[in-house]
């Protein structure tokens, strides 16, 4: 790790290994502490929070919001249905 000069691609590298859950200590390093708490998962449910955040998906959906089916009436899977194509339920 330490021939490594991208600090992204360290962390990466430390999430992979807490993932595999692969015992492995940072030495020598600038953020040396940083990386030995993301590979001992210390902080991962705020990680996962930070990334929520960034992908704005922290609050719930609705129904609607998932299946579109606002689109589905005024195209789409209503007019196969008048055409006399089978009815599937989505569900």
């Amino acid at each position: 790790m330490s021939q490594c000069s991208d600090p992204l691609m360290k962390k990466q590298m430390c999430f992979l290994l807490a993932r595999h859950r692969i015992n492995f200590e940072v030495e020598g390093d600038d953020d040396e502490e940083e990386l030995n708490e993301i590979i001992g998962n210390e902080k991962l449910s705020e990680e996962f929070l930070k990334v929520a955040q960034d992908l704005d998906v922290t609050e719930a959906k609705t129904p609607e919001d998932i299946y579109k089916s606002h689109l589905a009436e005024t195209g789409g899977f209503s007019r196969r249905r008048e055409a006399g194509g089978a009815v599937v339920d989505s569900a």
